[in-house]
């Protein structure tokens, strides 16, 4: 944190590390400690960053960071279709998954 930065700012930070914490724990936003922010506010946070694309802009600048310290061109020239993803798309009928007895 730097001595300029803005309450707002620092709240943004704070809730973007909350949410990678929820990402690596594997927690529900329920769940969140009671150390944390209120887990209203992270999510809103989350949903908000979500719908201005911000993940979408992270997710797009690391591909291209990996992709070019790999030597290769930041978007991809080529993709492989599964098979398998192929076919189960293709059947007609529902699938069915098994349940447990009861």
């Amino acid at each position: 944190m730097t001595i300029n930065s803005t309450l707002p700012e620092i709240l943004s930070r704070r809730n973007f590390h909350v949410i990678f914490y929820i990402l690596h724990e594997e927690c529900t936003w329920r769940a969140l400690s009671h150390e944390l922010p209120p887990w209203q506010t992270v999510y809103n946070y989350f949903r908000h960053w979500q719908r201005l694309g911000v993940w979408q802009r992270i997710h797009t600048q690391l591909r291209h960071q990996v992709r070019e310290s790999m030597n290769k061109k930041e978007e991809p020239t080529a993709a492989i279709i599964d098979s398998q993803s192929v076919k189960t798309a293709e059947k007609k009928e529902p699938v069915c998954w098994a349940t447990l007895p009861t």
